[in-house]
Parts: structure tokens; sequence; C-alpha cells
């Protein structure tokens, strides 16, 4: 298998992983909640709560809505840098597009504030920088600095 067509399988990959990870975050059972209610304690409701909750299962501060929102963009970013990259090797603007939102979602884990995010999106950083070690790795193999080297 070509370096190319490993850097696009990891960079798809990436991207898929980024985006359900973040989905599984907005719409998917998170954490357990147990509670307890005296609500209506003269009519014989009280007692104990429990079952799974969500992220937006609940409306969340927009301080916190926000990063999950724009945490969407750059496995976004690195899907299409790695395509764009894998087609056309010599293409500056996929490897800096990949590159680019590689370090952006290494950030977006490094300073997220809910600290939420960093497990499920380990997964997409790990496969983006493999793509992006495989997109360095094809474009020296094939940059014509390399290529005459090769011959002389």
């Amino acid at each position: 298998m070509t370096s190319r067509r490993m850097e696009r399988i990891a960079g798809v990959l990436s991207g898929v992983l980024g985006i359900a990870g973040l989905s599984m975050v907005l719409f998917g059972p998170v954490y357990h909640y147990t509670a307890y209610t005296r609500y209506g304690v003269e009519q014989g409701y009280q007692g104990l709560l429990t079952g799974p909750d969500g992220f937006l299962w609940f409306p969340p501060p927009t301080v916190f809505l926000m990063p999950i929102i724009m945490s969407f963009v750059p496995p976004l970013l690195v899907l299409t840098g790695a395509l764009l990259h894998s087609r056309n090797p010599g293409s500056r603007v996929g490897l800096v597009l990949l590159v680019g939102a590689t370090l952006a979602l290494l950030a977006g884990i490094i300073f997220d504030p809910i600290q939420l995010l960093q497990l499920f999106l380990l997964p997409s950083l790990l496969l983006a920088l493999v793509a992006c070690i495989l997109a360095f790795r094809s474009g020296r193999q094939s940059s014509p600095i390399a290529a005459g080297q090769a011959q002389g």
C-alpha cells in the first residue's frame, strides 16, 4: 500500500472518528446521574431519580457549547487536507490544511474547558498525526530535489 493511500485512509478515519466522538459527546449518554427529590412531598412524590444523561439533555451554558461546536471544524479540515494532499502531493494547500488542522485539534484537546473532549478526540488526533507524518514522507519522496539527488 502506498504512503499516499495510507495518508488518505488515516486522514479520512481521523475525520470520521473525530466527528463520531463529538457526536457521542453531544447526543449520547455521557454520564449517569442520581438525584433525590422532595418535590411534592405532600402528594407523595419524593424519591430517588436515576438514569443516563447526555450533554445536550439539559440546557448547557453557551460557554460550554461553543467549544464543542467549534471542535467539529478541525476533524473536517484534517479529512479535507488529507484528501487534497494525497490526490496531489505537490499541493502545498493540502499539506498546510492537514498540518494546521492537526495543530488545531491538538490545541483543542490541550485547552479543553470541560475535560470531556480529550477522551473522544484522542483517536482522531493520533490518526491525524499519522496522516501528517505520511504526508511529509510522500512529499519528500516526490519532491524534485529528492528526485535529483536520487539520480545524481
